[in-house]
């Protein structure tokens, strides 16, 4: 049964548009089927930058870090602090060391030494929430317990006044907002609360406040309320549903851009364009989805837990959770806002992130600090930072599935050109990755060891790696793979892949 082939012609990719993994609808040209840990920029892919501890373990090990926050009082004076084991702590950047700490319950503060602590600043002072004790404040030098307010989980602050949600029990779809200016008075003991239960009686699980409007969170809600938080505030305010059928069921993932809302449903990211009508992060004008099986991999359970932060010097959006089967929020997803391309973000198990914050360094330097369940703080957007505090990550670029139009015919992946620019070189000194073939939609494809090819190069700079393949599938497609610390940093820039048919000629045999 003879078998002839006919070449293709090359698959040119110079300008990458993005991340789509649904590996059943046709992809798009010009984008791959998998980014880990790599991100586009412009229309290339560059690996993520990694992690650096700052200062030393708090707290001796064994208790998270509860709360990460900047901010800068009414004179400009920066702060840099965290709360641990009910320790508050203030980052020195020019010594990278975290204060000695102060106790808080000496102040005295009560708090809770093991609960997320969420914040907000109002007029230059920064307020704590724990949820299990009353909200308290400092203002740089005097600590004070807001005794008046609401136990909650949340603070948010709009025209002025400071808002508090996730109240405990019946209470949960209550909220209560201060005097103006002035964290001290108001809340109930001045008729100023709303039980916000309209059409949705469900718990408030976030407040999102902006310039003349707040978004009110629940699980299968979005509402939007309009309008200045005056005496007449729940009779008179305009309220509008955003959304009926889905909310968000946690409030550490909705991060504000730029009057913009993107937070995580359990149907996947979407925002709010400044606080119109839901647009959806994960489907594409089309209609198909693009995170697909990357989405499914996190955990519905744990997304009341999810943690978002904003990358301004990358404008890209972090959300990290729980991978499914766990607890550990060591993955999640990254979104950029130039490109409107996803990538999914991996580090080491050993890591578990409980807060994190965008920070400024004296500088003007943009970073974010993520803590983890073991007293430690890491620095994440310095690209000098080639691994996760000396331990490598894995990045993978995946193609999409080249021959989905011809289903039925077989491929032959025949050869790969790949442009690469190599930034930094591992801990050997060379830069090495990995190619392998990714046939039939088989992520990652577990064929023979032989199928997988070592390469490397002694210097940085401009490289054209080439790989011939003899390699067969009904899609076929190509794997790439580098590990931060034993191979180093690289962007890839273009690629060109070769594939040819097989066809059967049934004619000479009757």
């Amino acid at each position: 049964m003879p078998v002839s082939e006919r070449a293709l012609p090359p698959v040119h990719e110079n300008a990458w548009r993005g991340m789509h993994s649904n590996t059943v609808a046709p992809t798009p040209t010009n984008t791959v089927s998998l980014a880990q840990n790599f991100y586009l920029k412009g229309t290339r892919w560059r690996m993520r930058p990694g992690l650096l501890q700052t200062g030393a373990q708090l707290q001796g090990g064994g208790n998270k870090i509860q709360v990460i926050a900047h901010f800068e009082e009414l004179d400009g004076t920066a702060h840099t602090v965290c709360i641990c084991n009910g320790y508050f702590h203030e980052y020195n950047w020019g010594t990278d060391s975290w204060g000695a700490g102060t106790l808080l319950s000496g102040v005295p503060i009560t708090v809770d030494t093991s609960a997320v602590i969420d914040w907000a600043v109002s007029r230059g002072r920064i307020i704590f929430t724990d949820g299990v004790s009353r909200p308290f404040m400092w203002d740089g030098t005097t600590w004070t317990q807001l005794t008046n307010a609401p136990i909650s989980t949340g603070v948010e602050i709009y025209y002025d006044k400071v808002f508090f949600f996730g109240l405990l029990g019946a209470d949960s779809n209550v909220f209560e907002w201060s005097d103006e200016g002035d964290p001290v008075n108001g809340y109930t003991g001045a008729n100023q609360d709303w039980e916000f239960a309209q059409t949705d009686s469900g718990a408030v699980r976030s407040l999102v406040g902006l310039n003349d409007h707040m978004n009110v969170f629940k699980d299968d809600s979005i509402a939007d309320i309009r309008g200045a938080v005056e005496d007449t505030f729940q009779t008179d305010a305009v309220r509008e549903g955003i959304s009926e059928t889905e909310g968000s069921p946690g409030q550490y993932n909705i991060v504000v851009v730029d009057g913009d809302v993107y937070y995580l449903s359990v149907n996947g990211p979407r925002f709010l364009k400044a606080g119109i009508r839901r647009n959806e992060l994960d489907v594409d004008p089309n209609g198909d989805e693009i995170l697909g099986p990357e989405w499914d991999a996190f955990s519905q359970t744990e997304l009341t837990d999810a943690i978002g932060v904003y990358d301004k010097k990358r404008k890209h959006i972090l959300w990290l959770t729980a991978l499914a089967g766990e607890t550990s929020k060591y993955s999640g997803l990254l979104y950029s806002l130039e490109t409107g391309a996803f990538s999914t973000l991996q580090f080491a198990s050993s890591f578990n992130f409980e807060s994190a914050a965008q920070v400024e360094d004296p500088d003007g330097n943009e970073l974010i600090m993520l803590g983890d369940d073991d007293g430690n703080i890491y620095l994440y957007g310095d690209d000098a930072n080639t691994d996760d505090n000396g331990v490598g990550f894995t990045a993978r670029l995946r193609s999409r599935q080249y021959g989905q139009s011809l289903a039925m015919a077989e491929k032959r992946l025949g050869q790969v050109d790949l442009v690469l620019n190599i930034v930094a070189m591992g801990a050997s000194g060379s830069f090495r990755a990995l190619m392998r073939p990714y046939l039939n939609g088989e992520s990652p494809y577990a064929g023979p060891s032989s199928l997988e090819k070592s390469f490397g190069y002694e210097k940085v700079g401009r490289k054209r790696y080439r790989r011939n393949f003899n390699s067969v599938g009904h899609t076929v497609g190509w794997d790439f793979e580098v590990n931060s610390l034993t191979g180093g940093l690289c962007e890839i820039h273009a690629a060109m892949t070769q594939i040819t048919t097989s066809s059967v000629d049934r004619t000479k045999n009757g």
